[in-house]
C-alpha cells in the first residue's frame, strides 16, 4: 500500500482513456492526503444513515469477511497483522477496530480500512448482482435503487447498453480470474467537490448533477477495479474518488498531454453519450479551456 503518494494524473500513464487494463498485486488501495477526510465523512455516514450506505443480502458473510481479509493483506504490507486478526489497526488513519464489532457487518469494516468504497458481486443464473456494498460516495446514483439488481438493470441508462454493452460486460465479469484483477477510469464534470451525489435515476437528468458552473468546474474521476474472489467466487468492485478543479490541468507536469487526452476523450463522443455526462451544453466552454492547453 503507497504512503499518501497518489497524484491525480501522474499515476495513470494514459488519464480519461476508459478501458479495462490489468492490474499490479499491489496497486489496488492507493491512499492520498484526502484520506483522512474520506474516512471521517464514512464514519458519520455510517453513524447517520447505516442503512443508505451499507447494504448486504443475508448469506453474503462469507464474501464479505474474505473481501475484509482481501483488505487486509494489501494494506499491512509488512506490518504481520496476519489473516482474520481479532483487533485490526489502520497504518493510515492509526485507528483501531475490534473485528467482532462488526462481525455481521465486516464489508463496512473493510470500507473503514481505505479510500474506496466496496461493493460485492455474484453470479445468480445468467447474470451478475449486486449483493453486499458500503457505497458512501455514489456519483449520481442510489444504492438502495441498485441494490440486488444485475448488471443490466444497473447499466440501464448507460447510452450503448442495449447494444451489446450489456453482455460484454457479462462477459468480462464470467472469465475474471483471481490471478488476473483488472482496472478502469472513468470520469464526468461536476459544479461541486462533494463526495457524496446520491439519487435515483429518474431524478438525475431533471436536477442536473452533472451541470457545471464556468468558474467552478471539478473533475470528478473513479478509479474501478475488479477482483474475482477465489473462496466465495464472488467478484469485488472497488471505487475510488478523485476530484480535482479543472484549472489542475494546467498545473500537471505534462498540460499539453492531458488536455489533448481529455479534450480527444469528449470529441470522441457520440449525442447520447454527450447527453448522459451533461456535457452537451457545456462544449464550448470545455473546448475553449482545453484546445489552447493541449498547444502548449
Amino acid at each position: 500500500m503507497q504512503n499518501n503518494q497518489f497524484k491525480p494524473f501522474s499515476n495513470f500513464a494514459t488519464p480519461f482513456t476508459i478501458g479495462l487494463q490489468l492490474l499490479g498485486e499491489n496497486n489496488v488501495f492507493q491512499p492520498d492526503q484526502k484520506f483522512e477526510k474520506y474516512l471521517a465523512e464514512k464514519q458519520s455516514l455510517f453513524e447517520s444513515s447505516p442503512d443508505e450506505v451499507f447494504q448486504a443480502e443475508a448469506d453474503t458473510l462469507e464474501a464479505q469477511n474474505e473481501v475484509l481479509d482481501f483488505v487486509l493483506t494489501r494494506i499491512s504490507m509488512g506490518n504481520n497483522q496476519g489473516k482474520s486478526p481479532k483487533t485490526i489497526h489502520c497504518p493510515i488513519s492509526h485507528n483501531t477496530y475490534n473485528r467482532t464489532d462488526y462481525s455481521d457487518r465486516p464489508l463496512m469494516l473493510a470500507s473503514l480500512l481505505v479510500q474506496d468504497d466496496l461493493v460485492i458481486m455474484r453470479r445468480k443464473a445468467n447474470n451478475w448482482h449486486l449483493v453486499a456494498a458500503s457505497l458512501c460516495f455514489p456519483s449520481s446514483w442510489n444504492l438502495a435503487e441498485k441494490f440486488g439488481k444485475p448488471l443490466v438493470e444497473i447499466h440501464r441508462p448507460v447510452p450503448g447498453i442495449n447494444d451489446g454493452l450489456d453482455p460484454m460486460i457479462n462477459r468480462i465479469f464470467n472469465n475474471l480470474q483471481p490471478d488476473t484483477p483488472v482496472w478502469r477510469e472513468n470520469w464526468s464534470f461536476y459544479g461541486d467537490d462533494e463526495l457524496r451525489h446520491d439519487s435515483v435515476e429518474s431524478n438525475r437528468q431533471a436536477k442536473g448533477e452533472h451541470a457545471i458552473l464556468e468558474n467552478d468546474t471539478f473533475i470528478r474521476r473513479e478509479y474501478q477495479t475488479l477482483h474475482k474472489l477465489p473462496i466465495s467466487g464472488g467478484i469485488l468492485f472497488t471505487i475510488k474518488i478523485l476530484i480535482e478543479p479543472l484549472d489542475i490541468i494546467a498545473h500537471q507536469r505534462n498540460p499539453a498531454k492531458i488536455a489533448t487526452l481529455l479534450l480527444g476523450q469528449i470529441e470522441s463522443m457520440n449525442k447520447a453519450q454527450l447527453q448522459y455526462k451533461r456535457l452537451d451544453k457545456n462544449l464550448t466552454y470545455l473546448r475553449n479551456y482545453l484546445r489552447p492547453l493541449s498547444e502548449t
